[in-house]
């Protein structure tokens, strides 16, 4: 299982995945399923610029995929 923080964020969030992987991709969509940020790294996700509220952030690592909640307050 994945770990995301710190949650609730202001400023960055980070993924610790408990196992080696070769593909990591992610993408950040908004409460509506807008598409609000695409990144290939798990540490230092920059979100200091959405808005403040709940978003989902919709993983796929080396063909597995997962969708985790966080908050930006």
């Amino acid at each position: 299982k994945l770990a995301l923080y710190p949650n609730p964020t202001r400023g960055e969030i980070n993924l610790a995945i408990p196992f080696s992987f070769e593909s990591f991709d992610a993408t950040i969509y908004d409460i509506s399923g807008r598409i609000i940020k695409k990144t290939n790294t798990p540490q230092a996700i920059d979100v200091s610029n959405l808005t403040n509220g709940v978003y989902m952030i919709d993983t796929l690592i080396d063909g597995r995929q997962y969708t985790q909640k966080f908050v930006k307050n």
